[in-house]
């Protein structure tokens, strides 16, 4: 299979925000042979690219949800929610699934059942606070993000 997100929109859809009626994503399956529609799933409005293992499709979205979907079937395995839009990709590193989100928090999840490990903050004390809009990179034990505030973080 073959899966792909995007964002349906309007005219003016560029200037529009997390809250905008009418403005959501769409998860696609295809199949990888025929290009037929295997499943599709409207989610928020995504800028994230679907990220797949073990039979599960992981995708974030600008209401701050973070959804584990049935590769085969397209439904919802999980949900977990950040107080902030999702906007970058997700990373994933044995059963933990990483995720940046606008709250100014980097989340730790467990893979197989959505539950919170860890979230970790970008630090204040550095100059201004910054959102978490990269994906997320994770090697040697230690998950590494950039923020908007320009800075790097390191967390282990």
């Amino acid at each position: 299979m073959a899966f792909l997100n995007r964002r349906r929109q309007g005219s003016d859809a560029c200037n529009a925000s997390p809250g905008t009626p009418g403005l959501n994503g769409l998860v696609v399956a295809l199949d990888a042979r025929t290009g037929k529609l295997r499943w599709r799933r409207v989610i928020g409005p995504s800028e994230t690219s679907p990220l797949v293992d073990g039979g599960r499709v992981y995708v974030g979205d600008w209401t701050g949800t973070v959804y584990a979907l049935d590769a085969k079937t397209g439904r919802t395995v999980w949900t977990f929610r950040t107080d902030g839009e999702v906007k970058g990709g997700l990373a994933l590193t044995g059963r933990r699934l990483f995720v940046g989100s606008y709250d100014h928090h980097l989340y730790a999840l467990n893979a197989r059942t959505g539950a919170l490990i860890w979230r970790a903050a970008a630090q204040e004390r550095l100059g201004s606070r910054g959102t978490f809009y990269s994906t997320p990179a994770a090697a040697y034990g230690r998950v590494y993000i950039g923020s908007t505030d320009g800075k790097v973080y390191s967390f282990g």
